[in-house]
Parts: structure tokens; C-alpha cells; sequence
């Protein structure tokens, strides 16, 4: 089972992260305890994070409240149900409350919960959660997948070698059209395996950064060479293969699961 969450950071801006929930059965939402920093090197008692104990998992939410307490919040699988426990410091409860689609749970309980999608609310951070729970792809899908995003990285990575060397834009421009095109089979590919909802933002930012690398290469007939549109669009394929990466992580995120008959 996979995790995609959704939040907004301390500067308003929207952030992602997807935790595989199947390896690591379980996570924390909240601030870090003494013990806890301790543990992992950190001496900020005021940032959010995402963390498991046991595997020394953690990732910065880049988010501060007083208001969210330490351990706030426990998302764990069990037989492949999705509970969510208002857990704070010592397992009691936090001070500020959690809430599930907008009802409050009882300080310190738990609940199962149901669907694709919910909305989770600690003290004053409120976090979209998406769960990827698919089996039903087939090989050929996975191996069109995985084959389309290889595609996408070796044409990025050859854009990104003859930039460097000056090779002539209408030279380049056979390669957006391409790009273009695997993304397409990308999208409708990924469709098949995910809620394309859940990937939806990235995508947008996907496209994006290709217009942004078309924009450039139409430039560049007319200013050949330019070093500060080459840099833009050098900026520009990086951000692609990025947005790319985090598409392709989900996809072998959600591959393993199903190889492995966790999903």
C-alpha cells in the first residue's frame, strides 16, 4: 500500500511525499521527543515530520507549529487495513486533536479507514492522503511503463549533451516532439495502474517544465546560442527528469507491492 500525501508548507507552498506503507507497516505525523531527535541527529523541536522508529525512516513535512504535538499522529497497516490513531507523546492523545474527513477522533482512539482518498487534519495542518491499492496491472503494462519512462531519461539526457555542445535548435526540436509524445503514453499508461487524481499535480508540472522546454527551443532559432536560454533550457530538462523520478517512484513502488502480492 502506497501513501502519496499532500500539504502545504510554511511558505504556502504544496508539497508531496509518498510513503510505502507496505515495508514500513507504520508511520508518525508530528514533532520530534528528546529520545526521538536524539535518534535521528536533529536538535529543531518545532519542524513536522513523517517517521518510523524502527527503520529510521523520516522526512521533513518543512512545516513548524507548537500546535502539532511530538508523535502527533499514527498511520499503520494492519491486515491490510488503514488505521489512523490520534497517538501524541505517550500514546494518550495529542493536545490539539486529529481529525479524519472533518470529524475529530476521541482523544487517544483509532480508526479504519475506507476509500482512495481522505483528508487529515493535525492541530493546524491539514494533509491530503491518497492510497494506492492496485493489483490489477498486468506485465505488459509494467514492462510499457517502465520502457516509456526509460525512454523519457535517455531523451532528456541526450537533449541535455547536445545543449552542451551546440547542436543547432531544429536539431533539438524533433526531440520535444518525442518527449511530448512518450509523456502522453506515460499519462495513459499510468492511468492504468493508478486514480490518475493521485498524480495529477505532478503531472501538471510535468507538462509544464516541457512547455517551458518547447518555449526555449523555438527561442533558440531564433538566437542560436544564447548562453541564457541554454542554461534555461538546461534548468528546464533537469526539472523534467525530476518530475519524471517522482512519477517513476510511484510506479515502482506500486510494481514491488503487486510483485510481491502486498497489494
Amino acid at each position: 500500500m502506497l501513501l502519496i500525501l499532500k500539504w502545504k508548507d510554511s511558505v504556502n507552498e504544496l508539497r508531496e511525499l509518498s510513503v510505502d506503507l507496505s515495508s514500513l507497516e507504520y508511520v508518525y505525523i508530528g514533532r520530534l521527543d528528546r529520545e526521538l531527535r536524539e535518534l535521528f541527529s536533529i536538535d529543531d523541536v518545532s519542524s513536522i515530520y513523517v517517521f518510523n522508529i524502527d527503520k529510521k525512516f523520516i522526512q521533513d513535512m518543512n512545516v513548524r507549529s507548537r500546535k502539532v504535538s511530538r508523535r502527533h499522529v499514527l498511520i499503520k497497516l494492519i491486515s491490510d487495513r488503514l488505521i489512523i490513531m490520534d497517538h501524541g507523546r505517550d500514546g494518550s492523545g495529542s493536545t490539539y486533536g486529529t481529525y479524519v474527513d472533518g470529524v475529530r477522533l476521541r482523544k487517544g482512539s483509532s480508526i479504519a479507514v475506507h476509500g482512495s482518498k481522505f483528508k487529515l487534519r493535525i492541530a493546524d495542518l491539514d494533509i491530503e492522503i491518497n492510497v494506492v491499492n492496485n493489483s490489477s496491472m498486468s506485465s505488459y503494462d509494467v514492462y510499457d511503463i517502465l520502457n516509456i519512462v526509460d525512454k523519457i531519461f535517455n531523451t532528456i539526457n541526450d537533449m541535455r549533451i547536445q545543449v552542451k555542445y551546440g547542436v543547432p535548435a531544429h536539431l533539438l526540436s524533433p526531440h520535444v516532439v518525442a518527449l511530448e509524445d512518450l509523456v502522453k503514453f506515460f499519462e495513459s499508461y499510468l492511468s492504468r495502474i493508478v486514480d490518475k487524481s493521485l498524480v495529477d499535480y505532478i503531472f501538471k508540472n510535468v507538462y509544464d517544465s516541457l512547455n517551458n522546454v518547447k518555449k526555449c527551443v523555438l527561442d533558440l532559432e531564433d538566437n542560436p546560442n544564447d548562453p541564457v536560454l541554454l542554461n534555461v533550457l538546461d534548468r528546464s530538462l533537469v526539472e523534467l527528469k525530476g518530475h519524471v523520478e517522482a512519477l517513476d517512484n510511484i510506479v515502482r513502488g506500486v510494481v514491488k507491492r503487486s510483485s510481491e502480492g502486498r497489494i
